[in-house]
């Protein structure tokens, strides 16, 4: 078996791993390195928050659950965190999120779209 320490993978877990989310070094198997399987499962355990946080922020607009979120949903959300918010902006995230024939985006397009630009 191939073992990296972990000074190795640091660069690689600084970006790969949230540190209030998971906390890698209770992978180390005591002798400060990591095997593969190891570092797969770190992978997939950020893919598995990655996807949740990205679920938990969809539910911040969606408060009713309704499966989307609507301008309203995206106004009310943005006026309670900044009590500003500019039509003109509110337009852009709406394009930028990419919205159905009724103007509402689904949890699939949010999801892409936060995956792929997730400061958007």
């Amino acid at each position: 078996l191939t073992f990296l320490t972990f000074v190795q993978l640091k660069p690689i877990f600084e970006t790969a791993v949230s540190p209030h989310n998971y906390n890698a070094d209770f992978l180390l198997a005591g002798n400060g390195a990591i095997d593969f399987q190891e570092f797969l499962d770190t992978l997939l355990m950020r893919r598995y928050h990655i996807e949740k946080e990205i679920e938990e922020a969809f539910y911040i607009f969606d408060k009713d659950a309704k499966g989307y979120i609507t301008k309203d949903d995206i106004r009310e959300v943005m006026h309670q965190l900044t009590n500003y918010l500019v039509e003109e902006d509110l337009e852009e995230i709406l394009n930028a999120m990419g919205t159905d024939s009724n103007g509402r985006i689904h949890f699939e397009n949010f999801s892409s779209q936060m995956k792929r630009n997730p400061l958007l």
